[in-house]
C-alpha cells in the first residue's frame, strides 16, 4: 500500500505543477491500470520466479522510478529541453506531425523503407538527433528511439507521461526476462537475482526513461531468455528460435555493441551445456573455456585485421576520438568538397560563425581555423584557416562537457589496446569516485560502486564454491560484463554517459558475485521474498 500512496502523491505533484487540463491527466492512470492488468492476466509475468502481484508491484516500482527521472531533469538539473529524452521526444514530435501531411512519410521514416527519400530531408532538418553530426559506417541508434516514441505518439496524443508508461513496461518485461533466464541457470538463488535485476538504482533510474537503455534491457533480457530456454528445453523450440532472431535484432537497433560483447558468455552457454567435460573440474574448467573464448577472438582479430571498415580496433578508436570531440564540444559542418567532408569548429568560437539566413549556407569569418577529417577514417584532424568563400551545412553543436574525465589516445593497434585495458576496466566499473565530482548524483553513482566493491569483498570473504552446472552463468557474467567495461571505458571520457552505459552490464556483474556469497550471509534478503509473496 506504501507503493500505491507514494505513486498517487507523486502523480498528484505532477498535476500541481503542470499544465494538464483534466483528460490529459486522466490518461496515464488509464494506461497506468491497461498495463497492471496485462501483468495479471499474462502468464509470463506469473511464475514461480515472480507471482502476478510481486510483478504488478515491481512494475509501479518502475513507473515511479520514470516519474522521479522526469522530475529530476525537469526540476532538479533544469535540463528537460537539453537532456536526451526530451530531445528524442521532440523529434519524434516532428516525424509524428508528417502523418497529418503525407501518411507514407510518416511510414517510411517509422519503418526506415526507402527513408533517404528526398522528399524527407525537410523532417530530418528539423531533427535534433536523427543525424549525430558525425556520422561514420555504425548504425545511428538515436533514431530507434525517435521511431519508439512516433509510434507511442499513436496512443499518447503527445502525453510524455505515457512514453514512460509505455518504456517502462517494455524494460520492466525484459527484466523479468533476464530474471527467468538467471533463475534457470541457478535455481535456488532467486531472492538475489531480483536484487540484481531489479533493485539496483542505475538500473531501475536509467531503463525507466525514455531512453535507449530501456529499449535495450528489454532486447537484451529476452535474447538471453531465448537461448536459455533452448538450452534447459523450455517450450516449442522454434518460439525459441524465433525469439533469439527478433530480439537479436532488437539490441541492433538500440545498441549493436552489446550483442557482440554477449556473444563469448553466450557460447560458453552453448559449449558447456553440449560439451562434456566431466573430466575437468574447478579451475582446470574455466581455464579451458576462457582460452577457447580468446582463441577463437585472437583468430577472428587476425582475419578482419586487414579491412580498416570492419577492423574492430579502428572502430573502437575512432568511436573514441568521436566521443572525445562531442565532450569538447563545438559545432559540426558538412561541405560537399573533393578533401573532406566533415569539418569542425572549437567551442568557443561560434562568434567566427557567419549566418547568411540560409541553414546550407553558413560560413566562417577569414582567418578562422577548423578541423577537417576524412569519413570513418582513423587519421589525425587537419587544421585549415578559413576564407570567405567557404559555405556549409551545420549538422549539429554541443556545449563543452562538465563531467569530462581524461582517457588515454587510443591507437588501431593491438598493443595500444593492452596498454590501455586496466584504466577501460577501472573507468567501466568503478567510476565515478568520490574523489571525481562534488555533484549529487555523481556521488549517488560512487556510492553504488562502492557497494559492488563490497559485494566482491564478501564474495571473496564469504566466497561459495560454484557447483558444477553454475560455471556457465558465472562465465557468462565475468565475460560480459569485463568486455563490456573495456568497451565502455576505451570509449567514454564523460562520467555521465559512463554511469548510463553501464547499465546493461549491472545486473550480471551483481547477479554473479551474489551467488559466490555463502547463502547465509545474504539470507537477510530473504525479506524480498516476504514482501513479493
Amino acid at each position: 500500500m506504501n507503493i500505491v500512496y507514494a505513486f498517487v502523491t507523486l502523480i498528484c505533484f505532477i498535476f500541481m505543477q503542470s499544465k494538464l487540463n483534466i483528460l490529459e491527466f486522466i490518461l496515464p492512470f488509464i494506461y497506468f491500470f491497461v498495463f497492471v492488468a496485462i501483468v495479471f492476466k499474462v502468464n509470463f509475468f506469473n511464475s514461480a520466479v515472480l507471482s502476478r502481484q510481486s510483478s504488478a508491484i515491481l512494475y509501479t516500482i518502475k513507473v515511479l522510478a520514470g516519474i522521479v527521472f522526469y522530475l529530476a531533469y525537469t526540476y532538479y538539473y533544469n535540463y528537460y529541453t537539453t537532456s536526451d529524452a526530451y530531445k528524442y521526444f521532440q523529434d519524434s514530435t516532428i516525424l509524428f506531425n508528417s502523418l497529418k501531411e503525407n501518411p507514407l512519410h510518416y511510414i517510411q521514416m517509422l519503418t526506415g523503407i526507402n527513408s533517404s527519400d528526398s522528399e524527407l530531408v525537410k523532417y530530418y532538418e528539423e531533427m535534433n538527433y536523427w543525424f549525430t553530426g558525425i556520422e561514420n559506417n555504425i548504425f545511428n541508434d538515436n533514431r530507434t528511439v525517435i521511431r519508439f516514441n512516433a509510434f507511442v505518439y499513436l496512443f499518447s496524443s503527445g502525453n510524455f507521461y505515457v512514453h514512460i508508461l509505455f518504456i517502462c513496461f517494455l524494460s520492466f518485461s525484459g527484466l523479468v526476462a533476464l530474471l527467468k533466464a538467471f533463475v534457470m541457470m541457478v535455481p535456488n538463488r532467486r531472492n538475489e537475482f531480483i536484487v540484481a535485476v531489479f533493485l539496483i538504482p542505475s538500473v531501475l533510474f536509467w531503463t525507466s526513461g525514455v531512453l535507449k537503455e530501456g529499449l535495450l534491457v528489454f532486447g537484451l533480457g529476452f535474447f538471453v531468455y531465448s537461448f536459455t530456454r533452448i538450452l534447459f528445453d523450455y517450450g516449442k523450440k522454434w518460439m525459441n528460435y524465433l525469439g533469439i532472431i527478433l530480439f537479436a535484432f532488437a539490441i541492433l537497433m538500440s545498441k549493436a555493441y552489446i550483442l557482440f560483447v554477449l556473444i563469448p558468455g553466450i557460447f560458453t552457454l552453448f559449449f558447456l551445456r553440449f560439451v562434456p567435460l566431466d573430466s575437468y573440474r574447478g579451475k582446470k574448467q574455466a581455464y579451458v573455456i576462457l582460452g577457447t573464448l580468446v582463441l577463437l577472438v585472437t583468430i577472428g582479430a587476425a582475419i578482419i585485421s586487414k579491412n580498416e571498415t570492419i577492423n574492430p580496433l579502428s572502430i573502437i578508436a575512432k568511436k573514441q576520438s568521436d566521443f572525445i570531440n562531442l565532450a569538447n564540444g563545438g559545432t559540426y559542418f558538412k561541405i560537399n568538397n573533393a578533401k573532406c567532408d566533415t569539418i569542425f569548429l572549437k567551442y568557443g568560437d561560434e562568434k567566427q560563425i557567419i549566418n547568411t539566413g540560409n541553414s546550407k549556407a553558413y560560413k566562417l569569418k577569414s582567418n578562422t581555423e577548423y578541423y577537417t577529417w576524412y569519413k570513418g577514417r582513423i587519421i589525425d584532424t587537419i587544421t585549415i584557416t578559413a576564407n570567405d568563400t567557404l559555405t556549409c551545412k551545420m549538422l549539429a553543436q554541443f556545449n563543452q562537457t562538465v563531467s569530462k574525465i581524461e582517457i588515454h589516445k587510443l591507437q588501431p593497434t593491438l598493443l595500444s589496446f593492452l596498454k590501455n585495458t586496466p584504466q577501460a576496466i577501472f573507468n567501466g566499473l568503478f567510476r565515478p569516485t568520490f574523489a571525481d565530482e562534488d555533484k549529487t548524483f555523481m556521488k549517488l553513482c560512487a556510492i553504488e560502486n562502492y557497494f559492488l566493491l563490497f559485494t566482491i569483498f564478501l564474495s571473496i570473504i564469504f566466497f561459495k564454491k560454484p557447483k558444477n552446472g553454475e560455471w556457465s552463468f558465472i562465465i557468462l557474467c565475468i565475460s560480459f560484463t569485463l568486455l563490456l567495461a573495456v568497451l565502455i571505458g576505451f570509449t567514454t571520457p564523460v562520467l555521465g554517459a559512463l554511469v548510463r552505459y553501464k547499465v546493461p552490464l549491472l545486473p550480471f556483474i551483481f547477479g554473479c558475485f551474489f551467488i559466490l556469497i555463502n547463502p547465509r550471509v545474504t539470507k537477510p534478503l530473504g525479506w524480498i521474498g516476504k514482501l513479493l509473496y
